[in-house]
């Protein structure tokens, strides 16, 4: 029997060796068709930061002539100016020219300004290509390095899976002069495991159905689970709220089983029915799907800001616009999260919550992320910022040391509360008129020595009201939550994902229309198998005889078994044959002299595989 085993072994690593370099050139070719795949991807991309990188130089040299022109225009216009206020009587036609030349000046402004905001989006898309606005001519260079590098090595990967096509392509030809032989055979050996596999693939097709309505139900479950009172009473929501899963499952990438967590997630976070039903639920929903958060991670999230912005639930998509806007001038959800949850404290002061203290506070926290401070260490510098001001002991010690330096601040409104953000701005810039050591002790006594808040203290000042301004028209100047997530929902990805899921929401009805009779089913085969363990305590000599038949049976059906792999064995070693010999002709078919020897070697091969398996 061990001699039989060694045999099959032998013959098994025999074919292992003669299709391994099938198996070789298949891989190979996918590795090449992957990184041929890569090199045109970059090429593309030094191709677009090419493009991007001219059209940046092109708006800086438009922007520059604009300046020097409205330079001029202004110059004139203000020439002009001086000239007619020293007429006594200027002419009508003075005048017009006067107005021509500053209407001139006015339109030289909005041109200039509108070449400035394209030159700051274009300076971002060189930012997000990885390439320097002011490299100039040296990025240029680069560049063209890296395109030529590229270039040449998209040449010689596709030489090279030329090749291994052309391999491929005589392998193949091997391979399908094998399986000729090998049908014989396969119908033999394969017409049983054919029943087999149709009887597992009908099962496998029956089950998705009631995979996809237990997944359902289990969610659902869940779902109820967490509306559920005292004596397992359901709250009269739950309808609603698995109404909008199974709606927001058919129009979003995901399954109605997903937006159900999604629903207990909020639930266990602490929000009441109506305020998901009021417009978290849905909001959560379209951030997950715009910031690629799952359904879960995303509801978790909405909550938590929601508790942090005290926002009400009508205002919720509108938060999350404003979270989404942050997400895309560079600020990780993450942090923009940690920000709100500790400058939270401040809202009071500035006497906003909810959606107005969230557009408030976001660019404050965009401009801290850009100047690297964590989220959480953001909004807690800006808290104690805010709280500063409204501290009036503190402020008039501050300015009781500075009145000979005809410097005084207040934050204040006059009647004791915060004085608004422009006016905070206002103050904020008196610091720079005094040297670097006042400046430093004065903010040190304002608002304390704490790094973190010095930080941002020096980032609003730097930037000034005009840095907000301009964040702040940053944020307003990108699509809305809902516009990006329709148009997203156009990528053949998320379309397929969202027919996915109502596929797999039809399969869960399907499966709810048997899911009584399988119950029914279920129980029924327990108590079968209640009753069959009773019958066998009742009656063991019957259930021996009873083995001992399907023992038998099970013996005489392993040995036609064996019979028809032994048949179908006869032909497998003469597919093994000939594709060896092919191979061999492949690899030695440039060396002249090695022909007869293939030819030996291919009749030895078969001599030796006929005593291996007779």
């Amino acid at each position: 029997m061990s001699d039989k085993n060694l045999r099959l072994q032998v013959v098994l690593n025999a074919v292992d060796k003669l299709t391994r370099p099938l198996k070789v050139a298949q891989a190979g070719s996918k590795e090449l068709t992957s990184a041929v795949r890569q090199t045109r991807e970059q090429l593309k991309r030094l191709n677009d930061a090419g493009g991007q990188l001219k059209s940046f130089d092109q708006l800086s040299r438009s922007l520059s002539r604009t300046s020097t022109e409205l330079d001029q225009a202004r110059l004139r216009a203000q020439m002009m100016t001086r000239e007619m206020s020293a007429l006594e009587s200027p002419t009508k036609k003075q005048t017009a020219a006067l107005e021509t030349q500053w209407r001139a000046v006015s339109r030289l402004e909005q041109k200039q300004e509108q070449e400035t905001r394209q030159m700051a989006a274009a300076r971002a898309e060189l930012y997000r290509l990885g390439i320097s606005a002011g490299g100039g001519a040296r990025e240029t260079a680069r560049i063209t390095r890296e395109t030529d590098r590229y270039n040449k090595q998209l040449a010689e990967q596709e030489r090279r899976l030329r090749d291994v096509g052309e391999r491929q392509r005589k392998l193949n030809a091997i391979r399908a002069k094998a399986d000729k032989m090998r049908d014989v055979r396969n119908s033999l050996a394969g017409n049983g495991a054919g029943m087999v596999a149709a009887g597992v693939a009908t099962g496998a097709t029956l089950m998705a159905p009631i995979r996809a309505y237990s997944e359902s139900e289990n969610a659902a479950n869940q779902l109820a689970g967490s509306m559920m009172g005292p004596g397992g009473k359901v709250a009269p929501e739950f309808e609603k709220l698995n109404k909008l899963a199974i709606a927001l499952g058919d129009r979003l990438p995901g399954t109605t089983a997903d937006f159900q967590n999604m629903m207990t997630m909020l639930r266990r976070q602490g929000m009441s029915a109506q305020v998901i039903l009021g417009g978290l639920g849905e909001s959560a929903a379209y951030l997950g799907v715009q910031l690629q958060m799952a359904p879960t991670d995303a509801a978790e999230f909405a909550a938590k800001l929601q508790d942090a912005t005290q926002t009400t639930e009508k205002d919720m998509m509108s938060l999350m616009d404003v979270i989404q806007r942050g997400y895309y001038a560079g600020v990780d959800p993450g942090n923009m999260l940690q920000g709100f949850a500790n400058i939270s404290s401040a809202m009071d002061i500035i006497k906003q919550k909810g959606l107005d203290a969230a557009k408030t506070f976001s660019p404050l926290l965009v401009m801290a992320d850009q100047a690297g401070m964590a989220g959480e260490s953001a909004g807690n510098a800006y808290r104690k910022i805010f709280q500063a001001t409204l501290d009036a002991k503190n402020i008039k010690s501050v300015n009781d040391g500075l009145k000979g330096k005809g410097i005084r601040f207040d934050f204040s409104d006059g009647k004791g509360g915060f004085g608004g953000l422009e006016k905070m701005y206002a103050q904020l810039e008196k610091l720079e008129k005094l040297n670097d050591e006042t400046k430093l002790a004065t903010q040190k006594a304002l608002f304390g020595n704490d790094n973190e808040v010095l930080k941002a203290l020096n980032t609003m000042t730097s930037k000034g009201i005009e840095g907000y301004r301009e964040t702040v028209a940053k944020l307003e100047n990108q699509a809305t939550l809902r516009e990006r997530v329709d148009a997203s929902l156009n990528t053949l990805g998320n379309k397929w994902e969202a027919a996915t899921g109502s596929f797999t929401n039809a399969m869960a009805s399907i499966g709810e229309t048997v899911s009584p009779v399988l119950k029914t089913l279920s129980d029924w085969l327990g108590n079968l198998a209640s009753g069959l363990d009773g019958l066998v305590k009742r009656h063991p000599r019957l259930t021996a005889a009873m083995f001992t038949v399907a023992a038998v049976f099970a013996v005489a059906a392993t040995a036609a078994g064996v019979v028809s792999l032994a048949l179908a064995s006869i032909l497998g070693p003469m597919a093994v044959v000939r594709v060896s010999a092919g191979i061999l002709q492949l690899k030695f078919a440039s060396v002249f002299g090695l022909v007869t020897k293939v030819i030996g070697a291919a009749g030895q091969a078969i001599l030796w595989l006929g005593r291996l398996m007779f």
